[in-house]
């Protein structure tokens, strides 16, 4: 439900003030999507790599993304694992190119192994920031906090790198 809210608030006008932050910003550059790779990820077993696209004459965007990992289950069985995550954003301060923003952040968890089949999900709250710097390249830091149905509160932080056009 908070993810849905967040995407409905997401309509409003686009709001740039990055000019008071960076004046030797290129204006010229105007990126409506973006795809990042988060290598942080590699270091726990996983992969994760994610796409985000602004949504026309806002400040506002939506971000897919997915997790591949494998792990060991059960009696020392293989398994595999796929978690979806789904984010509504908000650039609060800048913009699409370079800003700061707020929102909603929706996951589902899918594993499997050898003997038991997994599910879980998360809803909760995303912050970070994106730097898109000519001719696309792109740095992205996010964290949030959220509940897991299986867990409870958790918080997630990642950083990534990627390509903006």
């Amino acid at each position: 439900m908070l993810f849905l809210l967040t995407a409905a608030a997401l309509a409003g006008d686009r709001y740039d003030d990055l000019d008071d932050l960076d004046s030797d910003y290129n204006s010229e550059i105007e990126t409506t999507k973006t795809v990042v790779l988060h290598p942080v990820t590699l270091l726990f077993g996983a992969a994760y790599a994610s796409a985000e696209f602004r949504l026309p004459d806002t400040s506002a965007s939506l971000m897919v993304g997915a997790i591949g990992y494998t792990f060991t289950g059960a009696w020392d069985t293989n398994g595999v694992g796929l978690t979806s995550i789904f984010q509504a954003r908000r650039y609060v301060l800048g913009d699409f190119d370079r800003g700061l923003y707020v929102g909603s952040h929706l996951n589902a968890t899918y594993a499997q192994d050898a003997l038991f089949t997994y599910y879980s999900g998360a809803v909760g709250a995303v912050t970070g920031g994106k730097w898109v710097v000519a001719p696309g390249f792109t740095l992205d830091q996010h964290w949030g906090v959220a509940y897991y149905s299986d867990w409870g509160v958790d918080w997630f932080v990642t950083v990534g790198v990627g390509w903006s056009w």
